[in-house]
């Protein structure tokens, strides 16, 4: 008993000594785990206020280089997280243990845990303050690439290069295209960046990294600018488009120009023509010419009215435009003068040739006319000398109705420009003429009456033949006839007498038309007035 009874007291002490000692390490536990839990506090509490700062900067890099450190801190807190839990695997192994304070380190565990996911919040929270920062300041530096892009392009527009000649000027709104397309591009841009921007600025309980004023103040200013921008390319096609409008005026005038100056020359070194027929070939010529001005004065007055519509609407250049639109008029109005004065030239020109072609006309007429009424022929007899009676009749009319062409020949040497119609040649050649047409005229008289001298020579001649042979017949007759014996044939006989005496008043009529006509010949002068004579003597002796 007295064994059984040292054995349990020595087995008493035994566990009382191992209970002291296990006591013993959890108090050295215990202060491990304070002094490791005041470790964990002091630095969670030091994190606590670091990560509370939100000292990001006012720019992109400033931003950027914040969020490198935010992310060495987010890596220093995830390291962090080891000697956490190290202090709560010891508040566990105390509690485990049953640790006679175990209510304090159980609070303090809790309350380094409440650190810790305080540290984490804060963290976090921190982490979507910097990205929402991050995210403004790229907005922000967007803008500030889209204004520098917006002063580049209205550096452009600002330029005063408004081209120097057509080409240059089309060449520049070619180019003018371009910009306003990567203006009106931009213009989806700047929306979405103010539509970014504003986000950050709207008003309600959350976190803003901004004042929200300077947000839209930068907001609208970006879209001023790009307003202002827009209608600096507006302005500026618009003085493009007047340049080319311009340049375009002076093409359209030097074109002008340069065909008025063709003209002139043209105009300028026609030769003079030497026939009637050069003549007839420059006046169509030049009536072609009067109508290929005719077109184009059309185009003229269009290419003026564009540069007085232009001068009227206050043009940059409306003093320039004005002096080249009154030269033109003046070079036009030179040429028109030119134009008529060369017209009249030919028109004169041809008229002297006309006149010059319708007198050897005259002069070829009165030759031929001069060489019929010239002729000697008369005619052999009574028959042929009727057929050149008619002939020349009919040419005796053709030199009367001639007179008229002379006339109109006289009417167009009046018609000509005073020193032509006074010249030598001229008067000169209507005095000719007329002298011819009166010779003309004259023999015309001549012949005529040559002619009826020969008719009625050949007519009495007959007559007289007649006459003759009527009375070679009555003699004939009245010396071989006989007395008859029967009274028949007596009064035959005795009926041929009483018909011989109104036979021989008729004869008597005839002859006395011989002697009418012989008177007239003899007096009028003809020249076989011998051979008249004496055929009229000797029909008045039968």
């Amino acid at each position: 008993a007295w064994e059984r009874l040292e054995k349990a007291e020595h087995e008493r002490e035994l566990a009382l000594r191992m209970e002291l000692i296990r006591q013993e390490k959890l108090e050295q536990l215990a202060r491990r785990f304070d002094r490791k839990a005041a470790m964990r506090e002091t630095w969670l509490s030091e994190n606590q206020r670091l990560v509370s700062q939100d000292n990001f900067g006012f720019d992109l890099q400033a931003v950027d280089a914040a969020t490198k450190k935010h992310e060495a801190i987010e890596t220093d807190i995830t390291a962090y997280e080891e000697r956490v839990q190290a202090v709560l695997s010891v508040a566990r192994e105390l509690e485990a243990e049953s640790y006679h304070d175990i209510k304090r380190v159980a609070a303090r565990k809790e309350n380094v845990v409440r650190l810790w996911e305080y540290l984490l919040e804060l963290l976090k929270a921190r982490r979507l303050r910097l990205e929402t920062n991050l995210g403004l300041q790229r907005v922000f530096q967007e803008m500030l690439h889209i204004m520098d892009w917006m002063d580049e392009m209205k550096m452009l527009l600002l330029s005063q290069d408004y081209g120097k000649h057509l080409l240059g000027v089309e060449d520049l709104l070619q180019k003018h295209a371009l910009v306003e397309a990567d203006i009106s591009i931009q213009a989806d841009r700047v929306k979405a960046v103010s539509s970014n921007a504003t986000r950050f600025s709207v008003s309600d309980a959350g976190y803003k990294p901004c004042d929200p004023q300077v947000i839209e103040d930068r907001v609208s200013h970006l879209e001023f600018c790009y307003q202002e921008l827009t209608q600096l390319a507006a302005e500026r096609r618009a003085r493009l488009e007047e340049s080319r409008r311009l340049w375009k005026f002076f093409w359209d005038m030097a074109e002008e120009e340069g065909w008025i100056r063709e003209k002139e020359q043209i105009l300028s070194s026609l030769e003079n023509a030497k026939d009637l027929t050069g003549s007839l070939r420059l006046l169509s010529q030049q009536r072609a010419l009067e109508h290929e001005m005719s077109g184009r004065n059309g185009l003229l007055k269009n290419t003026i009215a564009e540069g007085q519509d232009m001068v009227q609407a206050g043009h940059f250049a409306a003093t320039k435009i004005q002096e080249r639109v009154c030269d033109l008029q003046d070079q036009w109005a030179a040429l028109e003068r030119l134009a008529a004065a060369r017209k009249r030239k030919l028109e004169e020109a041809l008229a002297l040739h006309q006149f010059q072609t319708d007198a050897d006309d005259v002069d070829a007429w009165t030759l031929d006319a001069l060489r019929i009424v010239s002729s000697g022929e008369t005619g052999h007899d009574e028959f042929s000398t009727q057929a050149l009676v008619r002939k020349h009749k009919d040419a005796a009319a053709e030199v009367s109705s001639y007179r008229s062409v002379i006339d109109s020949l006289q009417e167009q040497a009046a018609a000509l420009p005073e020193e032509e119609a006074q010249s030598e040649e001229v008067r000169g050649r209507l005095s000719g003429i007329e002298e011819r047409y009166k010779e003309v005229s004259e023999l015309t008289k001549l012949r005529k009456q040559a002619l009826q001298d020969a008719l009625a020579l050949y007519k009495m001649f007959n007559e007289a033949h007649a006459c003759q042979v009527w009375i070679d017949e009555k003699e004939q007759w009245l010396n071989s006839m006989e007395i008859p014996e029967k009274l028949e044939d007596l009064e035959v006989i005795q009926h041929r007498f009483e018909s011989l005496e109104p036979e021989m008043n008729n004869q008597a009529s005839r002859v006395a038309v011989v002697n009418q006509i012989a008177r007239q010949l003899k007096h009028n002068g003809h020249p076989s007035e011998t051979d008249i004579k004496k055929q009229q003597d000797q029909l008045n002796n039968r």
